[in-house]
């Protein structure tokens, strides 16, 4: 999969859209969030038919004695947890259960044997007083993004702090205005891909390129980089590269030289809307394939076999 701004260079080129400016031509955001909707539309078609295609585990989380309720993994979706576990150690873990209000045991500290879903996090019942738990979850898709500055300097602490970023207010990506529009920024490798997210700043100077970081520095997780040579993509959970195997990019130009050229899709003649319902399920029929493996049951009770 090609990043998003040689993806939008080909729809234009097939759309006769090459030609642009601040004042005439569809503006590249315009673009941007054809792409998007483009996405959208197959996110929810293929999360319908093979959500576990999106599987992700989050970072382990600390118990906090006596604390009942837990956040959501910052990018999960419709509160979709596939399985939650604890562990005393964090080495051996157990599954909870998957269980109801009526089960709620919020009065005592013990041995947690399930968990509540609810609109913002969800419960233990009954609390913890140590451990860790383990989120196994269906992830959303990164927002798409264009570059929108390049990293010139940054310093972390010893802590694992970002406390200082600096971008390059003469490189093609910067976008000043776009910048101060919002207040979270994702960091991202050359061809795209995530590194780092969600890093919560105030403001940009768009004379220095000066970010001013919210608070004076940003906790990272040990799986994080902010690398001198990357780019910045503006906005919460927003990647330059889209998630999806190749086979999906055919679909995703298409999408966008459809809205380039007919506008809305509720304005799209009936053709042409079974042709882009017709790569949404060739797309998520890839997507559905069963893995190669063979599944079997697995016995977890021993006891009844001589061994």
């Amino acid at each position: 999969m090609r990043r998003l701004e040689l993806l939008i260079a080909e729809a234009r080129r097939q759309s006769n859209n090459t030609r642009y400016d601040a004042n005439s031509g569809v503006p590249q955001a315009t673009f941007v969030q054809y792409f998007q909707n483009a996405q959208d539309e197959l996110e929810k078609a293929a999360k319908s038919v093979k959500g576990k295609y999106f599987l992700g585990q989050a970072p382990i989380v600390t118990v906090v004695s006596g604390q009942e309720e837990y956040a959501y993994p910052y990018d999960i979706f419709m509160q979709g947890i596939d399985t939650l576990e604890w562990s005393q150690d964090g080495n051996t873990y157990f599954a909870l259960t998957l269980a109801t209000v009526k089960d709620r045991l919020n009065n005592q500290t013990g041995w947690a044997y399930g968990y509540i879903p609810r609109n913002e996090g969800y419960l233990l019942t009954p609390t913890l007083a140590s451990g860790f738990l383990r989120v196994n979850y269906i992830k959303k898709v990164p927002q798409l993004q264009l570059r929108q500055g390049l990293i010139t300097s940054r310093t972390i602490n010893g802590s694992n702090q970002l406390t200082a970023l600096t971008l390059n207010v003469a490189d093609t990506s910067f976008d000043g205005v776009s910048l101060n529009e919002q207040n979270y920024l994702c960091v991202v490798n050359r061809n795209g891909s995530q590194l780092a997210v969600n890093i919560e700043y105030d403001s940009v100077n768009t004379t220095t390129g000066v970010v001013t970081i919210t608070g004076a520095a940003f906790a990272l997780l040990t799986t994080e980089t902010v690398p001198v040579g990357a780019y910045i993509t503006v906005g919460k959970s927003t990647a330059n590269l889209p998630n999806w195997p190749t086979v999906v990019e055919s679909y995703l130009i298409k999408y966008a030289i459809y809205q380039a050229k007919l506008g809305d899709s509720s304005t799209w003649t009936k053709a042409i809307k079974d042709d882009v319902a017709a790569m949404i399920t060739s797309c998520i029929e890839c997507l559905a394939t069963p893995n190669d493996d063979i599944s079997v049951p697995l016995v977890s009770n021993w006891n009844y076999l001589d061994v």
